[in-house]
């Protein structure tokens, strides 16, 4: 043993939370030699869901193709890790997202106003949006997003754009997300304006120029890449973590199937129903709450086709679909026309996006099966008569974690029952949010939180 380290702390999970709360561990006692700090991952590789495979010219995503700029942290991120000259912002032009009903593609306006001539919504659903203004009453706090939408607007709107934007964000139900945890901006900006439309034109006026997505030129598994590359020396690969026990002087013993670590800090960063089989027999009531956290299931596939095999792909981000749809399909993105060095010249990569907490069913398919339902949706939507040049493949059985009224209810309890273990925390995508910027930002504000004081 060295007898310098005076104290270890282990992050267990390499996935972008893993490898964030780290980088920042590492940051916070870059000058503190007596301090060892260790993350330890299961497979042979980092990222967890997110990575960049390449074929010829070809990237394709497996998990998040982007960040909003509404992060700071994330662009800090990327500066410290020396890729700030591979960002780049998704295209100005091909911004234009559409609904897809019946086969067709319908545009989304630009601005809420514009929705009053969107053919998919009715003379009711319109002159709803007029009088949203003037909506007095309040949420319930456990409020779901179809609860919302239809309070403040109607249940058309609930059902033809709230719908498929939670399919595509979460991959779930909006009749079981809720609001505050999911999108607590617009549960503050309807508290702060008393009306949903009058906060969005105030965040819009005061935010200037408005969201970007950004990515990196050599796709999102760069991060990974570079974060790996930079701390490889403190991440063991290949460790499956058995369970975690709390000793009575209070540090955390962490059995792998070929060693056991002494830890005086711990974060958990897996996902939900691997932190309950961790914590099983540490605590039995956190493990019990953490093992009934949904995520919905997800198979992506991306299909590299000439641009002239299609008789109708139009400019612009992709398209989602309603669940009335009763579609397999929840949407499907034009990575080429989202960001550069996606695709070779006169070549589009599409990423078909199939599954969610509608289409549980997909759980039973073969990968020929969900490979199939992507060709056969660009076929009937977008007119497809080729043969694709290269196809992706990465399925997700357990892809995103749902912030509903389950998670809503217990988060706080699993929160109460975290206290009874001093310098022990969870940081993950189940925790504070499922996106990358949500990721970096749970992380930083973990280790800037955990009180630890070396004797």
């Amino acid at each position: 043993m060295n007898e310098s380290i005076r104290k270890r702390i282990f992050v267990i999970g390499g996935g972008i939370s893993g490898l964030a709360a780290l980088h920042y561990l590492k940051l916070r006692y870059q000058k503190c030699p007596e301090v060892e700090i260790v993350l330890l991952e299961k497979r042979s590789v980092p990222g967890g869901v997110i990575g960049t495979e390449m074929i010829s010219d070809a990237r394709f995503e497996t998990g998040s193709n982007g960040f909003l700029n509404t992060q700071p942290l994330t662009f800090q991120l990327i500066e410290e890790l020396g890729l700030k000259d591979q960002l780049i912002e998704a295209f100005p032009d091909n911004k234009v997202r559409f609904l897809c009903v019946k086969n067709k593609l319908y545009p989304l306006p630009a601005n809420p106003l514009g929705l009053l001539s969107f053919p998919l919504l009715s003379a009711a659903d319109k002159l709803a949006l007029l009088k949203e203004s003037f909506v007095k009453s309040k949420g319930r706090e456990n409020e779901t997003v179809h609860e919302f939408v239809s309070r403040r607007l109607s249940p058309g709107w609930a059902k033809m754009l709230a719908d498929p934007m939670i399919s595509g964000i979460y991959a779930g139900d909006a009749r079981e997300i809720v609001l505050r945890d999911a999108f607590p901006t617009l549960a503050e900006l309807e508290a702060e304006h008393g009306s949903l439309l009058k906060g969005l034109m105030a965040a819009r006026k005061k935010g200037g120029g408005g969201k970007s997505l950004y990515s990196l030129s050599e796709g999102m598994g760069s991060i990974i890449h570079a974060l790996y590359q930079k701390y490889q020396a403190h991440i063991r690969l290949n460790q499956d973590v058995d369970d975690i026990r709390k000793e009575a002087n209070g540090q955390y013993l962490i059995r792998t199937d070929e060693q056991l670590y002494t830890a005086d800090q711990v974060f958990l960063t897996v996902p939900a129903y691997a932190a309950s089989d961790m914590l099983r027999a540490m605590d039995t009531r956190i493990s019990d709450l953490l093992d009934q956290i949904q995520y919905a299931p997800v198979a992506l596939v991306g299909l590299v086709c000439a641009k002239e095999e299609f008789v109708n792909l139009p400019a612009g981000f992709g398209y989602l679909k309603p669940s009335a749809e009763k579609s397999p399909v929840m949407g499907v993105l034009f990575e080429d026309q989202i960001f550069e060095n996606r695709a070779a010249t006169r070549q589009c990569l599409l990423r078909i996006m199939i599954g969610g907490m509608h289409n549980l069913q997909i759980l039973k398919y073969s990968k020929e099966e969900l490979i199939a339902a992507a060709r056969k949706e660009v076929i009937q939507v977008l007119g497809f008569k080729g043969e694709p040049f290269h196809i992706f493949f990465q399925a997700w059985s357990n892809a995103i974690p749902q912030y509903d009224l389950y998670r809503h209810r217990i988060r706080p309890q699993i929160a109460e029952g975290l206290v009874q273990h001093p310098n022990f925390h969870i940081t993950a995508n189940y925790w504070n949010g499922v996106c990358v910027n949500d990721c970096l930002r749970s992380a930083h504000q973990t280790v800037a939180d955990s009180q630890w004081i070396l004797n």
